[in-house]
């Protein structure tokens, strides 16, 4: 193409060229992490399930069972309103949203509401 597309024309397409690449890069990379996050995904409900069919014939709960199965159970304030139920979230192992520190039994922010008077 030297001498018949001009060089400013051709700087143009080159740029436009590889902003394209790299547009079609960070796309693929946001397609893997996708996939590898569903794969993640569908091995815990399938550990999940495992658990469950461990206890599907017990007639009642167990200290053992709730160890088992539950990664942990927030209790939220009692409602200024006392007539209004309580709100607890139980969150299961590989199921739930992980606890981000152990060691912390305060919860996430976007978990906890706090009302002040």
């Amino acid at each position: 193409m030297l001498g018949k597309l001009p060089e400013d024309l051709s700087t143009k397409m080159l740029e436009k060229y590889s902003a394209e690449q790299k547009e079609l890069s960070a796309q693929a990379e946001q397609w893997k992490m996708s996939r590898l996050q569903a794969e993640q995904d569908n091995e815990d409900v399938e550990k999940f399930i495992q658990r469950l069919k461990k206890w599907s014939d017990v007639k009642c709960l167990t200290r053992e069972m709730c160890l088992d199965l539950i990664e942990f159970i927030v209790v939220h304030a009692r409602p200024e309103d006392r007539s209004e139920p309580r709100r607890i979230d139980i969150y299961c192992k590989f199921i739930s949203e992980p606890l981000a520190d152990s060691r912390n039994l305060l919860l996430p922010q976007n978990n906890v509401e706090i009302h002040q008077s």
